[in-house]
């Protein structure tokens, strides 16, 4: 009676301390990325890696050019960003701006494909386009 019943109480107690969830590692256990961080999903600094890795492959870059288009980007982005943080200028201006330095951007850009890869660049923005401004 006594062994029926401390093995009903064991069973009893093994049975939820082995039901609870493991642990989830924390993201510093994960990676070098400080605890604190903030994933990076659905950004728009993921969304414009996505977006430049598909341009990438369909205008076909040689090493060189991608050279010179991470370090173009590695300065846009750093505008971007110093952009976004600034809290003293308002929307219309914070807008503008950044309007500006797309536009820089891309004339940068573009001076370093050559002249097939221009019309594609092109052919590419033109789909975008169509894309973003379709009849709903």
């Amino acid at each position: 009676m006594k062994s029926s019943i401390l093995i009903a109480v064991l069973t009893f107690f093994c049975t939820f301390v082995f039901a609870q969830k493991p642990e989830a590692k924390t993201r510093a256990e994960d990676s070098t990325e400080p605890a604190f961080a903030v994933p990076m999903t659905n950004t728009w600094l993921n969304r414009f890696e996505k977006r430049q890795n598909k341009m990438i492959k369909i205008i076909g870059l040689s090493q060189l050019q991608k050279r010179s288009l991470d370090t173009l980007n590695d300065h846009y982005v750093t505008q971007r960003a110093i952009l976004q943080d600034d809290k003293s200028i308002n929307l219309h201006t914070r807008n503008a701006k950044t309007q500006l330095l797309r536009r820089e951007r891309e004339a940068k850009f573009k001076s370093f494909l050559t002249p097939e890869q221009i019309i594609k660049w092109n052919d590419l923005r033109k789909g975008q386009r169509k894309k973003t401004f379709r009849k709903k």
